[in-house]
């Protein structure tokens, strides 16, 4: 056999080099389906382990005086109450008997013995303004007895940041521009919902002199406060 034919033998029969193209679609492959559990991992965890573990919204007002949240897994409520020594709870959405986590939650605090109130809103925060003052109220008169307090709706944005926000600048006495800030932190967006803080500002005088005839602020803040950035 000639050297030739050998060296043609030889070239013939050695593993042919993979095309580059089909590898790069290969890796690429590789990096969606890697891409696509983690993301389906995060929003896992974020979506329902998280909730599982810590309370979806969360957020310390005053400690060991108020807090504030979205609506508490029913797997982890009591434990949360518990922790935090919470002895009245107010709600700010409707009570739903179809909803298991909020018949769960009201079951819980008549077990423990913890006061819960309804003060029902509309989702984007707007409603009768005298659920806003009952709810400071509450808030008020529980923190003055020593009585940790968690207020929370199902998202823990709207009502719950339109409460917590008449608190800063009427109880606490804090900036206009801090109540603001704070909505945006735990969700609020005004682009989404331009009606919240428009509602707040049209009742500051409303809620402050109720809040002032029962003797829950030394007095009607003047000017009055106006939530803005």
């Amino acid at each position: 056999m000639s050297t030739n034919t050998i060296a043609s033998s030889a070239i013939t029969s050695s593993p042919r080099e993979e095309p580059i193209r089909p590898r790069l679609l290969r890796w690429l492959i590789y990096l969606l389906v890697l891409a696509g559990v983690l993301y389906g991992g995060y929003s896992l965890w974020s979506g329902e382990i998280r909730n599982l573990i810590w309370p979806r919204n969360w957020g310390v007002v005053e400690p060991g005086k108020l807090y504030r949240s979205a609506q508490i897994s029913r797997r982890i409520i009591r434990p949360t109450l518990q922790d935090n020594h919470i002895g009245v709870v107010i709600f700010m959405s409707g009570d739903d008997p179809t909803r298991e986590d909020t018949t769960i939650e009201a079951r819980t605090c008549s077990d423990m013995g913890i006061k819960r109130f309804n003060f029902n809103l509309n989702g984007n925060g707007t409603g009768k303004v005298d659920k806003y003052i009952s709810a400071l109220t509450e808030i008020i008169e529980s923190n003055r007895r020593g009585t940790p307090v968690l207020v929370h709706c199902e998202t823990g944005a709207q009502r719950t940041g339109g409460v917590v926000a008449f608190y800063r600048v009427l109880v606490e006495g804090r900036s206009s521009s801090e109540a603001y800030a704070e909505l945006l932190q735990y969700g609020h967006d005004p682009g989404k919902n331009p009606h919240l803080i428009p509602y707040l500002n049209e009742h500051m005088g409303e809620v402050a002199d109720a809040l002032a005839k029962q003797k829950l602020i030394d007095h009607v803040p003047s000017p009055l406060p106006v939530i803005k950035p």
